[in-house]
């Protein structure tokens, strides 16, 4: 029995002995994959707001009116991106799940070209108002270990009848 024990133990040696390179191969493998993991944790916000007629705006970089909207949703989206990595996302966009039709964003962008600087507010009464964080573009990138905050302000575009 001593002697089988001996010999098993002399086998596994010589096995860790020959295959040392590709032990040590996959564990660095599998310490990099452990390593470099790609999480990204979104949350969208609880309710989906219905704002008032006009009450969100584009403005200029010194708060004068340029337009506003009417049937507005307003939605915000926290992005916790945990992993050691620059995270790129393509193609940001909203639909309805009913119908799957996408819904326009209120977007800045549009009037960059004639007003630089301009931005999106919510007003929430006559006094008190927000201003959105609104993503110029439907790209972007989430940074390594970063927290991202987007308000998503959507466009209801209700038909003529």
């Amino acid at each position: 029995m001593v002697n089988n024990l001996v010999h098993l133990g002399n086998t596994i040696w010589q096995w860790l002995v020959q295959n040392i390179f590709s032990i040590s191969a996959l564990a660095i493998s599998l310490l990099t994959l452990h390593r470099n993991r790609t999480t990204l944790e979104v949350k969208f916000s609880p309710r989906i707001d219905r704002t008032m007629d006009l009450s969100t705006e584009i403005t200029d970089k010194n708060g004068n009116y340029i337009h506003a909207y009417r049937n507005v949703f307003l939605v915000s989206v926290e992005i916790i991106n945990s992993s050691p990595n620059d995270i790129a996302y393509y193609d940001l966009y909203a639909f309805d799940p009913k119908t799957n039709n996408f819904l326009e964003f209120v977007n800045p962008k549009a009037f960059s070209f004639s007003h630089p600087g301009v931005g999106v507010i919510h007003y929430i009464n006559k006094v008190t108002f927000n201003i959105l964080n609104v993503p110029l573009e439907q790209y972007g990138v989430f940074k390594a270990n970063s927290y991202t905050k987007f308000d998503l302000p959507l466009l209801l575009l209700i038909p003529m009848k």
